[in-house]
């Protein structure tokens, strides 16, 4: 029996800080279509602490890698991958920006009224 063939092609990264939820399984993700026929999906996978992407390959897509019943070759873009900012990484840092000006505020104040 000859292997199923999955190509990923890794053509973009968005980094979030906030876990998606109700997301696609890995498997009904990789099945999507472009408006033109080809195959396109998202996944959500994650960076660990030595800074490797792990992909979130479910346990039985794992068996059949071992058994030789899946062959998965991933890609990547021979000139870099583009790292993009998700909406909700943007927010967090306007916030975290206003946050941090607020304090400084805050903290002349306190400073001023020290000295009088």
């Amino acid at each position: 029996m000859t292997p199923r063939e999955i190509d990923l092609i890794l053509t973009d990264f968005a980094l979030h800080t906030v876990e998606k939820r109700g997301a696609k399984t890995f498997e009904a993700s990789i099945v999507g279509r472009t408006p033109e026929g080809l195959p396109h999906g998202r996944f959500n996978g994650s960076i660990n602490t030595r800074g490797e992407l792990e992909i979130p390959f479910p346990q039985d897509m794992l068996d059949q890698i071992a058994r030789g019943e899946l062959i998965v070759r991933c890609y990547v873009q021979k000139d870099g991958t583009p790292v993009f900012a998700g909406k909700d990484t943007e927010e967090k840092l306007t916030q975290m920006n206003k946050k941090r000006q607020n304090m400084g505020k805050h903290n002349a104040l306190v400073n001023k009224k020290r000295h009088k």
